[in-house]
């Protein structure tokens, strides 16, 4: 569950940094745009030092934030990111906007016109009500900017002794109170809709997990021996009747029969002979090449095929797989030992479909162990 939660975290960072870079060139440059006429449009050609040098700090903020969403969109966006890392830069950088515009209007309400002071309150206003449209991504953003432009130039208009400036900093508190509250519940709201998307993703994500495990444990049932994890009978089938279809192909299979095995069977027990076949399934897979031509039959007995394999090579094959079967099993209380007598029967020389082809290899070895 925690692992799920952590996923579920990254993933929501993530939406949020993309909700919020997405929307960033157009609050940076409308940023741009208002405080370049806020310090030129009304002071010109008579700038003082403080609007010169704020503006000067504010593009730079400006720019360095733009570099960032570029590169956000370009290199960032469509890979698996750190949504929280990408999050702190944006935030860093809109929250140090917001206090460049705190200062800028503190100031601006002692030095500025009439004129001047109305534009900077609808300008401020319009920036106040778009950001917490987008900058619900971060809820502490959403908040804290538009407080940050409202708050502290209201509270300069309330001190001062004009009682005009009185009444539009008392509006401007409530104006902020209602902003802020608004940015509060929309920021959560985006939040909950982002938790809910990536929820049901997640849910649909475990729900696929279980469905190919569950299909995964069907085709084991369904095709794996459970003791030894070769394929049984009807898979070991499908896959030779597959081979037999392909055009030209010539194969040898190998009938496998351990002896002396139904012996430790009934006298040390099923538990013992249970690890002998164990044992003996991972010898085979071992030496064969392609573990979808290796099956175990039944009982003690094992089917392979050898693509492309002459008779000759089949025969030393079998040899090997002799030896190979043959060395003692190191058990809990003792060493026991099993033999292995092998039939072989060659596609297409001996016959054409699978189950004579196994039928023949079956009396091939039945021959092999009359003759021992």
């Amino acid at each position: 569950m925690n692992k799920n939660n952590t996923i579920l975290d990254k993933c929501m960072e993530r939406d949020a940094a993309a909700i919020l870079y997405e929307n960033a060139i157009a609050g940076i440059s409308i940023t741009l745009l208002t405080s370049t006429l806020m310090v030129f449009g009304f002071t010109y050609p008579n700038i003082d030092t403080f609007r010169l040098t704020w503006w000067f700090a504010m593009t730079s903020l400006l720019v360095i934030r733009a570099a960032n969403v570029v590169w956000w969109k370009t290199k960032v966006k469509h890979t698996e990111y750190d949504g929280k890392k990408a999050l702190k830069y944006f935030v860093v950088g809109a929250n140090l906007t917001a206090i460049m515009w705190s200062i800028y209007l503190v100031v601006s309400v002692v030095q500025s016109s009439v004129l001047e002071l109305v534009t900077i309150i609808i300008a401020v206003g319009s920036m106040a009500g778009g950001s917490a449209a987008v900058l619900t991504g971060h809820k502490f953003t959403a908040m804290f900017f538009p407080f940050a432009l409202l708050f502290p130039g209201s509270i300069a208009l309330l001190l001062s002794e004009d009682r005009t400036l009185q009444i539009l900093g008392v509006l401007g508190l409530a104006f902020t109170l209602v902003i802020v509250i608004v940015a509060k519940k929309a920021a959560e709201f985006t939040k909950h809709t982002l938790f809910l998307k990536n929820e049901n993703a997640s849910l649909i994500q475990d729900m696929e997990e279980k469905v190919k495990d569950r299909t995964r444990k069907i085709y084991e049932l369904s095709n794996i021996d459970p003791l030894t994890g070769l394929y049984n009978r009807a898979a070991f089938l499908f896959e030779l009747d597959r081979q037999t279809s392909i055009p030209n192909n010539t194969f040898a299979l190998l009938f496998i029969d351990l002896d002396g095995f139904k012996k430790i069977n009934d006298t040390i027990g099923h538990k013992a002979g249970d690890e002998i076949l164990r044992e003996t399934a991972a010898r085979l897979k071992a030496f064969m090449p392609n573990k979808s031509l290796l099956c175990r039959w039944g009982g003690d007995e094992f089917l392979v095929v050898f693509e492309n394999t002459s008779e000759a090579s089949a025969v030393e094959k079998a040899k090997q797989l002799i030896t190979l079967l043959s060395t003692s099993h190191q058990t809990k209380n003792s060493e026991l030992s099993v033999g292995a007598t092998i039939g072989i029967a060659m596609y297409p020389e001996h016959a054409h479909s699978e189950n004579r082809l196994i039928q023949l290899a079956d009396m091939a070895m039945y021959s092999q162990k009359k003759n021992m």
